[in-house]
């Protein structure tokens, strides 16, 4: 999860790639990169559709959707393959080499399983809702931070 503020994987991999020659990214480690605003989205669509003609959720409704889903963009990527888009739509300025590396050559002091991806299935089938991929909404991430000033 990754959004244009705060502490996440994109906006690292930008500033370290201003000050660094290279950077050593995990390569065997799979997921679903997910902007929070693709989750925000897709959260008020599932509540709208839980409101009443009295705008009210309709507590029935809930209670026959009631559960854990999973929701994160489609597709999958490794820690090198979002590295590497990030700084492919990022620009000249933030030209660094990028070093595929095994989880067990970076030695991260946290244990992380090689495929952490996840599956919408249940949020489709319930809801009807389906997230983009991954890198179509890393693209649009990528323009607003280009836009923020804060990032100029």
């Amino acid at each position: 999860m990754y959004g244009l503020h705060g502490r996440n994987f994109p906006l690292t991999i930008l500033k370290l790639a201003r000050n660094r020659e290279e950077l050593k990214i995990v390569a065997d480690q799979e997921g679903s990169p997910t902007w929070a605003r693709v989750v925000a989205d897709a959260t008020m669509e599932i509540v709208s559709m839980l409101i009443d003609d009295s705008d009210n959720l309709n507590r029935d409704a809930m209670k026959d959707v009631a559960g854990i889903y999973h929701m994160c963009c489609s597709g999958q990527t490794t820690w090198h393959g979002l590295a590497s888009r990030v700084i492919e739509l990022a620009g000249a300025d933030y030209a660094t080499r990028l070093a595929p590396v095994s989880s067990k050559e970076y030695g991260s002091p946290a244990a992380r399983p090689q495929n952490s991806a996840l599956s919408n299935k249940k949020l489709s089938d319930t809801f009807g809702v389906r997230l983009p991929p991954w890198d179509k909404t890393l693209e649009k991430f990528m323009r607003e931070w280009a836009h923020d000033a804060r990032y100029a």
